[in-house]
């Protein structure tokens, strides 16, 4: 579980820096939409 754990807050972590340069979400979470 620390696996999982450290990776999801280094994508929290990305996603800030992104957050903080261009002022809008990943493009990965920007673009998301629900398929089921």
């Amino acid at each position: 579980a620390a696996a999982v754990r450290q990776r999801m807050a280094d994508v929290r972590t990305r996603h800030h820096a992104w957050i903080r340069e261009h002022g809008t979400d990943l493009p990965e979470v920007a673009d998301w939409s629900w398929t089921g």
